[in-house]
């Protein structure tokens, strides 16, 4: 099977949802956005914005520029039945805690709950305190990042707490302080873990367009050509994902058109538009299962994604 991407797929605004209590996140979204400490932070009330440039795999060749919307939500109990209107789409977690404060900690468990838990229409499905880590882990693609802040407040062997957590949901850890303009320089374990975690936006929307193509596939192939499909499957599912050489939804179309005179199982990709890419779009073709020969001579001049 092979899926092929469409080149200039392009995330213009990335909208990043804060999920957190008062424990100096306004300070580190003010650090992240203006590479300065903010003198003096006042609370959060509903939610603020912050925007940022970030360059998606810097210094390679798909190198792109993304603006990324930093929503920094308050976290009072007075508004804990109406905050969940920022939630959807939620595209990637920052949860923030304070490391002097023990039960801030204890609580990020309940915070990620209540994010997850939010549907479309911006209501919880479930108690806020329901969270499922054995549920949870690699039930989602979205990106999540845990920092701990004040780390000039606390010794070493305090602020290594945090690691349980992140680990648990299988998220990259940072502890900093929000008052030094050099925690995030560049080149450092944070500022690295930070680039990681913006670029994992662009990777986890491909997958998932990737996904769907590929089940779509499946699900055609048992149908139409299932001896082929079951010895695919046998062979361990291989998979290949290359890069259309033609923009937009021609390359896409194109593809498509070749794949069907050749008789190969096809499936295009719209996207649902409930993200920043407008609904319709078309992102992605799946190609198979189907014999080599064929699908080489539909895509044996791509590249690689």
């Amino acid at each position: 099977m092979v899926i092929v991407v469409r080149p200039d797929l392009s995330l213009s605004k990335e909208f990043w949802y804060w999920v957190t209590p008062g424990v100096g996140k306004t300070s580190l979204t003010h650090l992240i956005s203006q590479n300065e400490t903010i003198i003096n932070p006042s609370w959060t009330v509903g939610c603020s914005v912050e925007v940022k440039l970030h360059e998606f795999k810097e210094g390679l060749p798909q190198q792109k520029t993304y603006f990324i919307e930093l929503w920094d939500i308050g976290g009072s109990s007075s508004h804990r039945n109406t905050r969940s209107i920022f939630y959807y789409p939620v595209h990637g977690i920052i949860l923030v805690h304070d490391l002097t404060n023990r039960k801030s900690e204890q609580n990020l468990q309940k915070w990620l709950a209540e994010v997850l838990n939010c549907e479309a229409d911006g209501k919880n499905t479930k108690p806020f305190d329901d969270f499922d880590s054995e549920q949870f882990f690699g039930s989602t693609q979205i990106p999540i990042l845990v920092v701990g802040t004040k780390q000039d407040l606390v010794h070493g062997a305090r602020s290594q707490k945090l690691m349980t957590f992140a680990e648990e949901c299988g998220a990259d850890e940072i502890i900093m302080d929000c008052r030094r303009a050099n925690s995030l320089a560049a080149g450092s374990s944070s500022a690295v873990k930070l680039t990681r975690f913006f670029d994992k936006l662009y990777a986890c929307k491909l997958a998932a367009q990737c996904s769907h193509a590929a089940v779509s596939c499946y699900r055609q192939g048992m149908i139409h050509c299932p001896n082929i499909t079951n010895k695919w499957l046998l062979m361990g599912s291989p998979k290949i994902i290359l890069k259309s050489n033609i923009p937009g939804e021609e390359g896409i179309r194109l593809i498509e058109k070749q794949a069907k005179n050749e008789g190969l199982i096809s499936t295009v990709i719209r996207d649902a538009g409930r993200t920043e890419v407008t609904k319709g779009t078309v992102t992605v073709i799946g190609i198979g299962p189907g014999f080599v020969d064929k699908i080489s001579k539909v895509t044996s001049h791509l590249k690689t994604l």
